[in-house]
């Protein structure tokens, strides 16, 4: 780690666990807009990759909430509907627009705890009179009802330290503030090792490591890392995220439920 251990994860993320609900109706919506009908072997393969994605993200989730539960737990999440019939509709799909009305929500969400192997607590519909309660903010004069369903949350940083320390415990060398400024190749051109600086020494002088394998794990900087080993010249591959988080204060919403607005 170039930095200190979990010195990236962000102080503001939601630190939840999603299996991937977004994914999912995503992957639904292009499989079954008109658009599918003049290209339907596309339209297919794209459902099985977010389908892939979407199983994946339900085995994940359900592997930390059972090995790690000091360290996560479920979260309930909210989803208000205001209007029974939404205009302009969810994710630009018509049907949606009578999703409140026709309880097309509720019964995806059912679908949802199915797919999660109903590992997670069952969501349910929450009335006006107790969304009251638990959203003292919220205009319930307009609210319908609120279907709630439930993912997974962690304290992100506690998790990177302890697959740090845990595999530290099963003999691994951890190292933080060591950073790698250049890799190694051997005659075949294959990745052998990394050149490593040590951060916390100012006048330090980078080191090799050797290594079998070499594993870029470097998420949204994997671009950075990819010049390091192909050249300055690399074509970058990873896109941005189009995801904005806005901090608000602690009473727009109570800390033991999150909400999700899909009007």
């Amino acid at each position: 780690e170039q930095e200190d251990f979990a010195s990236g994860t962000s102080s503001k993320s939601t630190q939840l666990i999603w299996a991937g609900s977004r994914y999912l109706v995503k992957g639904l919506v292009q499989l079954l807009s008109p658009s599918s009908l003049w290209s339907p072997v596309t339209a297919w393969e794209q459902f099985r990759s977010s389908w892939r994605l979407v199983m994946g993200c339900f085995r994940e989730r359900r592997y930390m909430l059972e090995m790690n539960p000091h360290l996560t737990h479920w979260m309930p999440i909210a989803v208000p509907f205001v209007d029974w019939v939404i205009w302009p509709p969810p994710f630009d799909f018509p049907p949606a627009a009578v999703g409140p009305v026709t309880g097309l929500f509720v019964i995806f969400f059912k679908i949802y705890d199915l797919l999660g192997s109903f590992s997670a607590p069952n969501s349910y519909i929450m009335s006006a009179a107790r969304a009251k309660e638990e959203f003292a903010q919220m205009d319930t004069k307009r609210l319908k009802y609120i279907t709630v369903f439930y993912e997974g949350a962690h304290n992100d940083a506690r998790t990177n330290l302890c697959i740090a320390f845990t595999a530290a415990s099963h003999g691994a060398c951890i190292a933080n503030y060591a950073q790698v400024t250049r890799m190694l190749f051997d005659e075949h051109g294959m990745a052998c090792g990394a050149e490593i600086l040590d951060r916390a020494e100012p006048d330090a002088t980078p080191f090799e490591v050797k290594a079998k394998s070499v594993v870029f794990a470097g998420g949204p900087f994997t671009d950075g890392l990819r010049r390091l080993s192909e050249g300055e010249e690399t074509r970058p591959v990873v896109n941005g995220s189009g995801g904005t988080h806005i901090v608000l204060p602690p009473y727009y919403c109570p800390r033991h439920i999150g909400m999700v607005d899909m009007m």
